[in-house]
């Protein structure tokens, strides 16, 4: 690994339905018809975001999802093969803002490393109301949280994550500049780089596949976590779960177009169901 780290039924969800996150800010503009308007506004470049979300709302379709899938397939295209943009999500809070500082910095050493420079961007997907000290620093886009009280403080900021990076992606389709890599790499703010990361091959190889990290930890047949596998999407295998999680992910973006809505879904279904 290039990293170390820290630390529908009655019951389940309509799979693609990410509405199911909620939605504590809404904007007359938040539609998913293609043509989000004002919704997604541009900042002031250093000293402040590249650019922020005003509504939390996302509730892709899947003929949204397949709409942006297409155009950052158009994107990826114009970008080369081994090209890799790294996404870090965050909520700005002291604790994860020290972890990012640390990760952010140890990949700028391994850019300079031979085979690191296939880092080519970078982008903090930060969930949080406001900018904050570290803005200027990191490149960030900032996505309305579903949480804002966390601004100060709350039990799991990361409730937050799978909306925001939801945000970010229709955000790109407004502006697909945001895009800078036909890779995109997922990272939490506790990771560490060791090493430059080791390319399955070029992301326009459509035999070339994507890749997670495999946890110990998580093992979906522990009887209770099968149960709510099960409750969750009755038409899942157990054994075909994958012991893995959202980050460290390599995958292209349109194929994060795909599946980032269904993990908004289950992750708030998770969040509100009492027997999970």
């Amino acid at each position: 690994s290039s990293f170390a780290a820290d630390g529908s039924t009655a019951d389940g969800p309509a799979a693609g339905s990410a509405a199911a996150a909620g939605a504590n800010r809404d904007s007359s503009s938040s539609s998913s018809s293609g043509s989000h308007g004002p919704r997604f506004q541009t900042g002031c470049g250093k000293g402040c975001s590249i650019m922020f979300s005003e509504s939390n709302r996302t509730g892709l379709t899947e003929a949204d999802k397949q709409r942006i899938s297409t155009a950052f397939k158009k994107r990826a295209a114009e970008l080369p093969g081994d090209s890799v943009h790294a996404l870090m999500t965050g909520n700005g809070s002291p604790y994860q803002n020290i972890q990012g500082r640390i990760m952010y910095a140890s990949m700028k050493l391994i850019q300079q490393m031979p085979g690191g420079g296939s880092i080519k961007a970078f982008t903090r997907i930060m969930h949080r109301t406001a900018d904050d000290d570290l803005v200027g620093e990191f490149p960030t886009f900032r996505a309305y949280p579903l949480q804002p009280s966390c601004d100060t403080w709350c039990e799991f900021p990361v409730k937050d994550r799978a909306n925001a990076v939801v945000q970010w992606l229709m955000a790109a389709e407004q502006d697909p500049q945001l895009i800078q890599g036909a890779w995109l790499l997922l990272l939490e703010s506790d990771y560490v780089w060791m090493k430059p990361l080791e390319l399955p091959g070029s992301a326009h190889d459509v035999a070339v596949q994507g890749y997670g990290f495999t946890y110990d930890y998580i093992d979906p047949s522990f009887p209770a976590a099968a149960k709510v596998v099960k409750r969750m999407c009755p038409e899942c295998r157990v054994s075909q779960v994958p012991h893995s999680g959202p980050a460290p992910v390599l995958i292209r973006p349109h194929e994060l177009a795909l599946v980032a809505p269904d993990w908004e879904t289950y992750s708030a279904w998770i969040e509100n169901n009492e027997h999970a």
